[in-house]
């Protein structure tokens, strides 16, 4: 942890600096469990949270976090649909994504609360809205 806490808490600044909604999400995300956390579930308490952003703000929060690897997001299921013209297309949805966040990425998340020390509003905020 010794480090590992620099390195996560120096690609967590940049992020920061690069999507002002990748910190409300990864605070949401820091005190969830870490495995197949809804992406509906996610939205819906970063979006109580953040009532002025826009939607298009948290997917390219995702995909930003996505790219550093600090969130796998779970690939889009596939379902098929029948075409105008009786061909059968295959249209992703989104509407399943899950999304796992390293055990190791929370705990340096919740340090850097405490040091903060505002760890009772975070996690106020993330979990009432």
């Amino acid at each position: 942890m010794k480090f590992v806490s620099p390195t996560l808490t120096l690609a967590l600044a940049d992020l920061r600096s690069k999507n002002r909604c990748v910190e409300a999400i990864l605070d949401i995300l820091a005190y969830l469990s870490p495995d197949d956390i809804k992406k509906e579930l996610l939205f819906n308490i970063w979006n109580e949270c953040n009532q002025a952003s826009k939607v298009e703000d948290f997917y390219e929060a995702l995909l930003l976090m996505t790219s550093y690897s600090l969130v796998t997001i779970n690939p889009a299921e596939l379902i098929q649909h029948e075409g105008k013209k009786n061909k059968s297309k295959l249209e992703e949805t989104t509407l399943a994504l899950q999304i796992t966040i390293h055990r190791l990425t929370q705990q340096v998340i919740r340090l850097n609360h405490r040091r903060s020390e505002n760890t009772k509003e975070i996690m106020k905020m993330c979990l009432t809205g």
